[in-house]
């Protein structure tokens, strides 16, 4: 499981597209080993394929933490976490 936070001020809303059913924003995960702040991902807003071969770079959205990790014997979810 990943604990993400988003800074919606950051969204390039002209980025948002319209699907069938809602509005939607493309984003993905980068991974930021020994990150100083203990996040394992970075969020960063899509760009296009040509747009980022011509340099263009999209905005860092937030960050992302693993909280629970599948298939180790530590197992255990947070409290706050329990039933989802």
């Amino acid at each position: 499981m990943l604990s993400i936070k988003i800074d919606l001020n950051k969204v390039d809303e002209s980025r948002i597209y319209h699907g069938k059913k809602g509005r939607y924003l493309n984003a993905f995960l980068r991974e930021t080993p020994d990150n100083e702040y203990g996040n394992d991902y970075m969020i960063v807003q899509e760009v296009s394929a040509e747009e980022y071969q011509n340099g263009v770079k999209g905005n860092i959205l937030g960050n992302g933490k693993i909280i629970i990790k599948k298939n180790t014997p530590e197992d255990t979810e947070p409290e706050h976490y329990k039933g989802f």
